[in-house]
Parts: C-alpha cells; structure tokens; sequence
C-alpha cells in the first residue's frame, strides 16, 4: 500500500502523488474513494488497471504524431503517472504496432543528419542522448563520414563572403575536427573539393591590398600607417607579414 502525500486533477484525469515519490494516474471514480493520507490498496491499483493503460494508450499516440524513441516515450508516461506494469504494457503494444521502432528511428535520423553534413560520431552522441541503446547507435554506415564533410564543406563555402581558399581551408579544418570527424577524413574532402577562386594567394590579396592601401592614403594617412592598418584586416584570413610585404612590394614596383 501506498500513502496519498498530495492530490490533483487535471482534464479528468486524478493524479495521485505519494510520499514513497511516484506519481500515479487514477480515474475520477476511482480516485474520489480516497483523500490525502489514505493509503492506496494493491486492489485499487489493478481497479484502475484499465483506465490507466487507455489513458497511456491514447496520450502515446497523439505524442507520437512525431517520431519517438522508446526511451523517450517511456519518460513521457512516466510523467503522466503511468507506473508499472501498465507503462510496460503500453510500450509493447506501441512496439508491435511499430508506432516505436527504435532501429527504424536510427536508421532515418541518421540517413537525414548524415545529408546534414553531421560526423557519424556525432549522430552515435545524439542517439544515445535519445536512449536508443548503443548496439543501434553505433552502426555508422561505411565511408559515411567523408560524403557528410563534402556536403558540410559545401555549404561552409557557399555561406562564405570574400575568405581565401587557404584560409577557409583552415577555418574548415578546425570546425570539422569540432564536430567529431576524423583528421584523416577532413583531409580527403579537402583534397577532393574545388574552392572557389584556388590559386596563389597573390591572385586573392592583391587587389584587396591594393585597393586599402589606396582608400587609406586618399585619407591622408602616411604609406607606413597605411600597410600597418591594411595587413591588420588582412591577417585575419590568414596571411603572413613576409607574405604582406611580398605583394605590397612588387605593389610598388609596378
């Protein structure tokens, strides 16, 4: 038996809670026997058998018009006050109905992340987070990673404004080793992508050089000052001073 600590309803539904700590879900008939500080009957229980599975039954599944994982899906009774064994019964019956299926849910989250540009090792991380158990989130698909860098290096050159190819190489590198993939990985879809205006980063700089230097001695501002402030916004995509030099001086050959 268990003792009534505290009593509530909500959408015809009496929500039982007990001083043991669980929460319990009863009908309104069956709840209206009983006040705080009685204690619940084991017979009371099987009594309100039915009520709680149909009550478990029919919240599942409006839960469920997303898709869910078993374990997700188990919390969620657990906050409803479904206890046991009605909240196993229930999980069951959803299980042979294939409203849950946990395989399946793994196999489409991970095709769609995959398309997403996410590492394998990420989308294991992600699943076990959603209680898939690790005997199914840790089935990576073969060569996966690398079709998910492509697709992430594509859309990190396509979001890219004015950024050299060696610099957003580099930029590149760093957020795909963050996001799990392998450094032997990151290398083969660089390797394997054509960036956009690739060539000697004198092709890239130049003009961009040329035309801050211009801009800030049209202020009045001294050539020494001038190459200073323009390496400064330079260098933040990746080039060296000698190579700043290197340009600005056949620059001033010209």
């Amino acid at each position: 038996m268990m003792r009534i600590k505290a009593k509530s309803e909500k959408r015809g539904v009496v929500l039982l809670a007990f001083e043991e700590g669980s929460t319990a879900a009863f009908s309104q008939l069956i709840a209206g026997r009983f006040n705080i500080g009685d204690e619940v009957t084991q017979s009371a229980f099987d009594e309100n058998s039915p009520f709680a599975q149909s009550y478990a039954l029919s919240k599942s599944l409006a839960y469920l018009k997303n898709a869910r994982t078993e374990s997700q899906v188990s919390k969620y009774l657990e906050k409803l006050g479904i206890l046991e064994p009605e909240k196993s019964i229930t999980l069951q019956r959803l299980k042979e109905q294939r409203y849950i299926d946990d395989t399946g849910y793994a196999e489409l989250f991970r095709l769609t992340r995959t398309e997403q540009g996410m590492s394998q090792s990420e989308i294991s991380s992600r699943l076990s987070k959603r209680g898939i158990p690790s005997e199914i989130s840790q089935q990576p698909t073969q060569g996966a990673d690398r079709q998910s860098l492509l697709r992430f290096i594509e859309r990190q050159i396509n979001a890219a404004k004015s950024v050299p190819p060696e610099a957003l190489k580099k930029a590149i590198y760093s957020k795909a080793m963050s996001k799990r993939f392998s450094s032997d990985d990151i290398a083969w879809a660089i390797s394997h992508t054509q960036f956009p205006n690739e060539g000697p980063y004198e092709s890239w700089y130049k003009p961009r050089i040329e035309k801050k230097m211009n801009s800030y001695i049209k202020k009045g501002m001294q050539k020494e000052q001038a190459a200073r402030n323009t390496f400064f916004e330079l260098s933040i995509y990746g080039i060296s001073r000698d190579e700043f030099d290197e340009i600005l001086y056949s620059l001033n050959s010209e």
